[in-house]
């Protein structure tokens, strides 16, 4: 039987170190080449799984805001959601409402509801709000103060997951804004395309849970 030959036995110490490095060096190549399609599969799939979703049917307004919204909306942290209506009723004029729900890796939530009520109606929910919380707020997020041109009404503000509050015009009228940004962490979306800069407390800034002047 003959001698099973060395790939190295006849290779100068130059070569051999040169053939050593150059595997080496291939190898992390190789490595970096499977790190990137595995880090481009993790953001394909939170693209395409973790889609921000928008929902503005006030009629299923139950369904996204409240003790009796669906399972996946449910995880509110904990924050005061009381504060929004329980429900939408027929004598309610609602103006405005939008619930965006995104979820890369842990859940988030903005969104905001304008009732315009009865001026009976009116009286009755400043009374209902005026029982709520009232949380120091500034220097939360950034925050400096009330939104330009708005009182708030109730506020429930917590430095690790958000802020639910209700504000009113300063001017006349028997409208109500309720608005909720609660997130885990570093908003994941630019709160301005789905929250009007008008409804956001002053210098309000999502984008470090944590941020406190």
């Amino acid at each position: 039987m003959g001698k099973e030959k060395n790939f190295f036995s006849n290779k100068s110490l130059p070569a051999k170190v040169g053939i050593i490095i150059v595997g080496i060096i291939s190898l992390f190549i190789l490595f970096q080449i499977v790190g990137y399609f595995i880090a481009m599969f993790i953001l394909i799939g939170d693209a395409t799984f973790s889609r921000k979703h928008t929902y503005t049917d006030v009629e299923n307004y139950t369904n996204y805001i409240g003790v009796n919204c669906e399972d996946e909306y449910s995880n509110k942290r904990g924050m005061d959601e009381s504060i929004f209506p329980e429900q939408i009723t027929d004598s309610m004029n609602v103006d405005e409402f939008s619930f965006t729900y995104y979820n890369p890796r842990d859940a988030q939530y903005v969104g905001y509801l304008t009732v315009t009520y009865s001026q009976e109606e009116y009286e009755t929910e400043l009374e209902r709000l005026y029982q709520k919380e009232h949380d120091q707020y500034k220097g939360l997020f950034n925050v400096s103060g009330e939104p330009e041109n708005y009182s708030i009404l109730a506020i429930d503000a917590d430095k690790d997951f958000g802020l639910v509050y209700a504000i009113k015009p300063d001017s006349e009228g028997t409208s109500i804004t309720y608005v909720e940004v609660i997130v885990p962490g570093n908003l994941g979306m630019i709160l301005g395309k789905y929250l009007p800069e008008k409804y956001q407390l002053k210098d309000m800034d999502m984008s470090d849970v944590n941020k406190i002047f």
